[in-house]
């Protein structure tokens, strides 16, 4: 190296230029790792965006297929008959629990609310499509002497509560709520007339 050289080193190169010259390089470098950490949030952010409305997708198609699958029973064949045990007269009823849908469903458990009379029945049972559970005899309480008297010379009329419970196709438990009125005479058939209960009916009774 030429003298030259060395003086341009010597001068140039003072303590005061190094430490402005590494500050410079410093700062540079911040500015650049700023900018990388900023692409990576943004990166970030943008995937977590995807993800969300990936998410969003998936439950919107599971609440599709859940409507889609969506499962209820039915109850049908109402059956009844007036009896006399120990001077008492009661009506003894049952019914049919029919699964319409296209897949299996597990029976629970059933309630059932009548005059003076409240039960239940485990059932655990798996009712296969388009199948039915073939329900047990329900007994109301005993008949009072204005009911007996109505049976005899007019008509009876009596209301039933019936509550089902259930596990659907997605293992979730659904309770589904059935009344009928049942109009019985000692001069004619016993006839039900069913129609849609509510769980505010049921629990006010």
């Amino acid at each position: 190296m030429t003298d030259v050289g060395i003086w341009i080193i010597v001068n140039w190169f003072t303590p005061d230029r190094i430490i402005a010259v590494a500050t410079a390089v410093y700062a540079l470098v911040t500015v650049v790792m700023f900018f990388a950490i900023l692409s990576q949030a943004r990166a970030a952010h943008l995937q977590a965006d995807i993800m969300r409305e990936q998410i969003q997708a998936m439950e919107r198609s599971l609440a599709l297929q859940e409507v889609a699958l969506r499962q209820w029973i039915s109850i049908e064949n109402w059956r009844g008959q007036l009896v006399s045990q120990n001077g008492e007269r009661k009506l003894v009823f049952s019914f049919d629990i029919v699964n319409p849908t296209k897949f299996p469903l597990t029976l629970d458990c059933i309630t059932v609310n009548t005059y003076g009379c409240g039960s239940q029945m485990k059932a655990n049972y798996v009712l296969a499509p388009g199948k039915k559970f073939i329900d047990r005899s329900w007994p109301t309480g005993p008949l009072s002497k204005e009911q007996g008297v109505s049976y005899d010379e007019a008509k009876l009329s009596v209301i039933v509560k019936c509550a089902v419970t259930y596990q659907d196709v997605f293992d979730k438990q659904r309770i589904q709520y059935f009344n009928v009125t049942c109009f019985c005479s000692a001069h004619s058939e016993i006839f039900f007339y069913p129609y849609a209960g509510s769980e505010d009916e049921w629990l006010q009774h």
